[in-house]
């Protein structure tokens, strides 16, 4: 590597710590959410030797990624910082598996510009590279680390190699399904250009039923519900999954467009443009793959549609959180592309960062806007309505979900608050049916406070408004 390419890798390394920085000072896209507090709440009873195959109240999810939170926990201490620190870390070992991966097949300069590309965009994969959302990290490693496993088993097969490819292939499975995105196409591409691996596959096979045991087992025992992932499936079609992946989510990805409000930052026109482009590009390079050390990049591009359109979270098009795993594949890619045009290269990495400072500050705008809480705002701050809670003495309340599990991680269980809508985990429903007349808590101007204010103030409820809060006491007897 050369002093050009050097200064390049740590200049981007250093704008994509500072993107994460701004996003954590932010007080909407940096605020601790109900799902991100449950996983921190899975941590701290993990630690306590309370341990699950799943994210709570799920059939899938495995809990690799909350175990590495649980260790955060014990070197650092639980909080917000500890718990925020996992996903960074694991998007970190991403971005080191890209340039490993970009060295065996793009070449060392295509390997930074692709590193950089996904250290700094899109602001999707940014914001969520900074959200503690239980699986998506791990995920996103443990892909990586197939693909580089698998274009080593290319070259050479190897035990260690087969052995160390089931193991990942089976953590994966347990973590999540969507592991299959970019995992599958690239076992049958091994397959398929070195089918030697066919005489030793029973290691790959007994490394893979050993690391999804815990899947196993509670497919057994639950009717194969870890499969179940996601909403019912509905009336849409696999061809209607296809149409949403190149109709909006991929826009998304490449940073084309923001995710929930849908708009188009450099235009609509421009910008599927730039997506057609990039499809076509992608078109020509599976044709011109054969014998190229990229192929396998080109391959699983090519084939991620295909197998994601199989999924029922296919049909969810507000937002790209299920082609995360294909961001470093893009990246990859695009250094392919860019390697051997320096002035192209510089351009497409300020573009790549113009978007997503664009994109962060439109997101930012609607963060903390939950359908759970009828669409209104969730207050960034939990300490006004915790601080007035224990200054009454209230040990146990009621809330929707997007405020009940964050109230109760963010006061360290002092505070135990039921969720009035998805529950997650019952033995918080039923400590809080036990008690004496339990707090209620609503966001501002959230819609069920309104219906319920009279009732609550008939029961001998005192209602208090703290910081974006309004919180329902039971006046001392």
């Amino acid at each position: 590597m050369n002093a050009r390419t050097a200064g390049l890798l740590a200049l981007g390394t250093a704008v994509a710590a500072g993107l994460r920085v701004g996003v954590l000072r932010s007080n909407s896209l940096g605020a601790l959410d109900s799902d991100e507090a449950v996983v921190g709440l899975m941590a701290r009873h993990a630690l306590d030797g309370e341990l699950t195959a799943f994210y709570w109240g799920q059939s899938y999810g495995g809990t690799l990624e909350p175990l590495l939170v649980a260790l955060s926990f014990a070197l650092a201490g639980s909080g917000i910082v500890a718990l925020k620190l996992v996903p960074i870390l694991l998007f970190a070992v991403a971005g080191l598996l890209v340039w490993l991966i970009g060295r065996r097949t793009i070449g060392d300069r295509g390997a930074v510009i692709a590193a950089v590309l996904f250290g700094i965009g899109p602001a999707y994969v940014v914001w969520w590279s900074t959200k503690e959302r239980g699986f998506y990290g791990a995920v996103l490693v443990l892909s990586l680390v197939v693909v580089l496993l698998v274009l080593s088993l290319r070259e050479q097969v190897t035990r260690r190699d087969l052995g160390l490819l089931g193991l990942v292939l089976g953590l994966g499975w347990w973590t999540n399904a969507m592991f299959a995105f970019i995992a599958l196409p690239a076992v049958l591409w091994l397959v398929w250009r070195n089918p030697r691996v066919l005489r030793q596959a029973w290691i790959a096979l007994v490394g893979a039923a050993l690391a999804a045991s815990l899947w196993i087992r509670e497919a057994i025992v639950n009717d194969f519900a870890p499969l179940r992932q996601g909403p019912e499936p509905g009336d849409d079609t696999y061809l209607d999954h296809l149409a949403t992946f190149f109709a909006a989510d991929l826009p998304m990805a490449l940073g084309l467009r923001i995710p929930y409000s849908l708009a188009w930052p450099v235009g609509e026109i421009a910008g599927r443009a730039v997506e057609l482009v990039a499809v076509l590009a992608v078109v020509w390079a599976l044709v011109r793959r054969r014998g190229r050390p990229w192929e396998l990049l080109v391959v699983v591009a090519a084939v991620y549609p295909f197998v994601f359109a199989f999924a029922p979270v296919a049909a969810y098009n507000l937002e790209p959180r299920y082609l995360f795993l294909l961001a470093p594949i893009i990246a990859l890619l695009a250094g392919l592309a860019l390697s051997r045009h320096t002035v192209l290269a510089a351009a497409v990495c300020a573009a790549t960062l113009v978007l997503s400072v664009t994109g962060l500050r439109a997101l930012g705008d609607g963060a903390l806007i939950s359908g759970g809480t009828g669409d209104v705002a969730v207050p960034t701050d939990a300490g006004p309505a915790l601080d007035a809670l224990a200054e009454r003495g209230v040990r146990h309340a009621r809330a929707s979900y997007w405020l009940a599990y964050r109230l109760t991680f963010e006061s360290d269980e002092a505070l135990v608050v039921a969720s009035t809508s998805q529950v997650r985990y019952p033995p918080y429903q039923r400590e809080v049916a036990g008690a004496r007349k339990p707090a209620r808590v609503f966001a501002a101007r959230e819609p069920g406070e309104r219906e319920s204010r009279a009732a609550l103030e008939r029961q001998g409820y005192e209602r208090i408004e703290r910081g974006g809060w309004i919180l329902y006491i039971p006046r001392a007897p």
